[in-house]
């Protein structure tokens, strides 16, 4: 992965962008403090090739 997005949306409430840090070549982290309920995380990045990658995520913390 040369670039990588990360979106969160809480369980009431709109998307926003997580400020994401490369870790090394081809790695991405993020963080965020989440509370109850389920979160939905929008994944996106693209290749050395140029091919666009996207997935979801959503998690319940503590479940």
């Amino acid at each position: 992965m040369t670039s990588a997005s990360i979106a969160v949306t809480a369980p009431r409430g709109g998307a926003h962008a997580l400020p994401i840090r490369r870790l090394e070549p081809g790695h991405f982290v993020a963080d965020v403090t989440v509370g109850q309920g389920t979160y939905r995380f929008d994944i996106a990045g693209s290749t050395d090739s140029g091919e666009h990658i996207s997935t979801h995520l959503d998690l319940t913390p503590g479940s």
